[in-house]
């Protein structure tokens, strides 16, 4: 398979370009005849890397969430043909990898994202606003967050990058809470409207968000449905007492968080909700979300079943 090697040297602080260089690089020319590598330089590169590739039948994301989605916007908005996407995760968080249950050693990360499996994985359609109020259209292929969950994803980017991963979400979490408050949103499910205030509401494709919290239990990529959690929470102390069960993904029993299966959820608010994708901070309320059923072929080690 003809393969084109995207790399985010600036991941995780410029792990990635060291590890790159020392470690994936070797084990790409062990396994692979041949193959094309070129490095971004910075946000936004990878999705024109991507957009104008031409005559891949593998591309393989070297970096974190957000170039992997960079890379799969680039690809699903070409109008070509999308190849096998392979990933290597290098970044801090890495969270679908971990809904995949990619191993984290190069050795066996490569061996994966060159191999012949691959899941048919759903990705998620969604329309925003962005900052400078055009509505827009974005791909997601983890999570969407809205509410307290972007606020700190916002204050995680702007961080040094040492200080990013889980305990730079914690950090970041625990600055925005001091500032927190519900956000009054409503939300269309299926065509089913109710209104509430909630801390964050999380639609979910992958399961987990923030470098290993899983917020969304029970998200499958390739079951036609995302996963919707809603945390509203008697408060901030009742929220605070509680966070640390979404690390193990037990908050669903907790009073206030609600969760559901749709394939298509419309949420808005009378402020300006900020919401993330993948990690990536991008627009705010009202959005869009919907379901677009097995648009992607992500190497994985256990194949779809269909």
């Amino acid at each position: 398979m003809k393969t084109l090697v995207i790399v985010n040297p600036v991941a995780s602080g410029g792990k990635a370009i060291t590890d790159y260089e020392s470690q994936i690089a070797p084990i790409l020319k062990e396994s692979l005849a041949g193959f094309d590598e070129t490095f971004t330089k910075g946000p936004g590169d990878a999705w024109k890397i991507a957009s104008e590739a031409s005559g891949y039948e593998r591309v393989i994301s070297v970096g974190g969430d957000g170039t992997l989605n960079e890379i799969v916007n680039g690809l699903s908005k070409s109008g070509k043909s999308v190849p096998v996407i392979g990933i290597i995760g290098v970044g801090t968080g890495n969270d679908l990898m971990k809904t995949l249950r990619t191993p984290t050693k190069y050795e066996e990360t490569v061996q994966i994202a060159v191999g012949e499996n691959y899941v048919l994985s759903d990705i998620l359609e969604v329309e925003y606003s962005g900052f400078d109020g055009v509505r827009k259209t974005r791909f997601a292929v983890n999570i969407v967050g809205m509410g307290l969950d972007a606020a700190t994803a916002r204050r995680l980017n702007s961080y040094k990058r040492k200080s990013r991963g889980k305990a730079g979400y914690i950090r970041a979490f625990l600055v925005e809470f001091i500032k927190s408050r519900k956000f009054q949103m409503s939300i269309e499910n299926d065509g089913i409207i109710h209104n509430g205030k909630y801390f964050i509401i999380a639609a979910g494709n992958g399961e987990y968000f923030g470098g290993g919290m899983r917020v969304c239990p029970g998200a499958v990529i390739d079951d036609g449905v995302m996963k919707v959690v809603e945390i509203g929470c008697r408060g901030k102390l009742h929220l605070l007492m509680n966070f640390p069960k979404i690390f193990s993904g037990t908050h669903l029993g907790v009073y206030g968080v609600n969760a559901y299966d749709s394939k298509s959820i419309y949420v808005e608010s009378p402020s300006p909700v900020p919401i993330e994708m993948d990690g990536e901070v991008v627009g705010t309320l009202p959005i869009r979300i919907s379901v677009r059923e097995k648009r992607l072929r992500i190497a994985s080690s256990v194949p779809s079943n269909s």
